[in-house]
C-alpha cells in the first residue's frame, strides 16, 4: 500500500521535487559560503560596520609594517594597534562635535577584520642565518672559489671535474611533530585531538645524503647512510641495525653514534666507505661540504685528497642558496618520509586504538630505502648543480665577452 502511494505521488510530481526554499538558495548555499563569497540581494545592505575608517587605518599600518620587517607579527600587537586607532577616532569625533560610534575591539572584531582584508596566519617558510650583505659576500667567494678550482683542473688535466656533495640532514622518530603537520578534520568540530609520542619528537637520527652532478652516476643511486642514537650499547646495536638493511639496497649503510650526529671520526669513516679510490683511469673530482666543524679539519681534507677529491667548503649560512642537497633534495625527501610515517600511524591506531603510534628503527630504514630508490630525486639533484651556479659551462660567453674569473675575492 505504501509503495503504491509513493508511486502515485511520484507520478503526480509531489516526490523528488525540491522545495521553494532549496530552489532559492541553491546547492552551493547548502554547503556553506566563505566570508568573501557572501553576497546580499539588491536593496538588502545589512548592518554597516562601525568606524570603517579604523579598519582602513589598521590595514594601512599592517601592510606598511609587513613590507618593512621580516619578523613574526602576533595577534596581540595588531589588536593593541586597533584599540589605539579606535581611541584616536573617538577623540576626533568628540572634537568635531559629532557622536562617537566606536566598535568593541576584541578578538572577534579582529577575526572579521582579517577575513575582510585577507590577512591570514602563515607559517614562516624562509629563514635567514645571516644578513643579506654577508650572504652576498659569501656566495661570491664560494662561486669564485669553485669556478677557479674547476678551471684549474680543466687546464691541467683536460677534463671538467664531476661535483659531489654530501650533507647530514636531521630526522626524528616522530617527524610529523616537530614539523607541525596539519591533519584533515571536519569543519567546525572544535577540538582536534592527536595521539602521538611526544618523546619521540626529541629522539634524533641523521640521514647522510650524497648527490652528484653526473647524470650517469646519479642513475646508479648514490650512497646513503643512516645514523641512529645509541649512547651505551652502540657496539651491540650497530650489527643489529645492519642486519635490517634490505638485500636490494647495497648502497645503504646504517651506523650508530652517541648523539645521533656526526663527529670527525664518523665523517672520516663515511668518506672511506663511499668515496671511490683514485686510479689511473679515473678523473679528479670536487667534493663539496658545508661549514660544519667535523668536516673542516685537515684530516678530512687529506682523506679526500688521497682518494682523488679536492675538498671545497660552502660559505657558512649560504647552503640554502648554493648547496644542492638543501635546495633540491631534502625537501621532497622529508615530504615523502612524513607521508609514509603518517600512513603508518593511521594503521597503528586502527589496529591498536589504545596505543601510541611510534615508528620503529626498522620502519625508518625501510621507508628511507624505498624513497631513496626513486631515480627522479637524484636526477633533480644532478640538474640542480647548474641551477645553483656550480656546474655551469665555463666556455659560455656573454655579450660583453667571456666570463672573468680573475675578479678579486673580498
Amino acid at each position: 500500500m505504501y509503495i503504491q502511494r509513493a508511486l502515485d505521488l511520484l507520478v503526480q510530481g509531489a516526490v523528488g521535487k525540491p522545495s521553494k526554499h532549496l530552489q532559492s538558495r541553491g546547492s552551493v548555499r547548502k554547503r556553506g559560503r566563505r566570508f568573501y563569497q557572501r553576497k546580499r540581494r539588491v536593496g538588502h545592505q545589512g548592518r554597516p560596520v562601525k568606524a570603517p575608517l579604523v579598519r582602513e587605518m589598521l590595514y594601512e599600518w599592517f601592510s606598511g609594517l609587513k613590507h618593512s620587517v621580516t619578523t613574526r607579527i602576533p595577534h596581540r600587537m595588531v589588536l593593541q594597534k586597533g584599540l589605539f586607532f579606535s581611541e584616536q577616532s573617538m577623540i576626533a569625533s568628540l572634537q568635531a562635535g559629532q557622536r562617537a560610534v566606536t566598535p568593541v575591539i576584541n578578538y572577534d572584531w579582529l577575526r572579521n577584520w582579517r577575513y575582510e582584508y585577507g590577512v591570514s596566519l602563515r607559517e614562516p617558510n624562509r629563514n635567514w642565518k645571516l644578513s643579506h650583505s654577508v650572504l652576498k659576500e659569501r656566495l661570491e667567494i664560494t662561486w669564485c672559489h669553485f669556478l677557479r678550482v674547476r678551471k684549474l683542473i680543466i687546464l691541467l688535466k683536460g677534463h671538467d671535474p664531476v661535483l659531489e656533495n654530501f650533507d647530514q640532514s636531521p630526522f626524528h622518530m616522530n617527524r610529523s611533530g616537530p614539523q607541525g603537520c596539519t591533519t584533515l578534520s571536519i569543519r567546525g568540530c572544535g577540538v582536534v585531538p592527536v595521539k602521538e609520542g611526544h618523546a619521540a619528537t626529541r629522539e634524533r637520527w641523521t640521514a647522510n645524503t650524497m648527490v652528484t652532478s653526473s647524470l650517469s652516476r646519479a642513475k646508479k643511486i648514490p650512497p646513503l647512510e643512516l645514523m641512529f642514537r645509541a649512547s651505551g650499547g652502540g657496539d651491540r646495536m650497530a650489527p643489529q641495525l645492519q642486519r635490517l638493511i634490505p638485500p636490494w639496497a647495497p648502497w645503504l649503510t646504517v651506523v650508530t653514534g652517541p648523539k645521533g650526529s656526526y663527529r670527525e671520526t664518523d665523517v672520516l669513516t663515511y668518506m672511506e666507505k663511499v668515496l671511490e679510490p683514485m686510479s689511473d683511469d679515473r678523473d679528479w673530482r670536487i667534493l663539496l661540504v658545508d661549514a660544519f666543524a667535523p668536516q673542516m679539519s685537515e684530516a678530512v681534507r687529506r682523506c679526500a685528497w688521497h682518494r682523488g677529491y679536492i675538498l671545497c667548503i660552502h660559505g657558512g649560512g649560504a647552503t640554502s642558496v648554493c648547496q644542492t642537497n638543501d635546495t633540491y633534495l631534502h625537501a621532497p625527501l622529508k615530504r615523502l618520509y612524513i607521508e609514509l610515517e603518517q600512513a603508518d600511524a593511521v594503521e597503528q591506531q586502527r589496529l591498536r586504538p589504545h596505543s601510541v603510534p611510534i615508528p620503529r628503527k626498522v620502519d625508518c630504514i625501510l621507508w628511507m630505502s624505498g624513497i631513496w630508490m626513486q631515480s627522479w630525486l637524484h636526477k633533480a639533484a644532478a640538474l640542480g648543480f647548474k641551477k645553483v651556479g656550480l656546474a655551469n659551462d665555463l666556455a659560455k660567453r656573454r655579450e660583453g665577452g667571456a666570463i672573468s674569473l680573475n675578479r678579486a675575492v673580498p
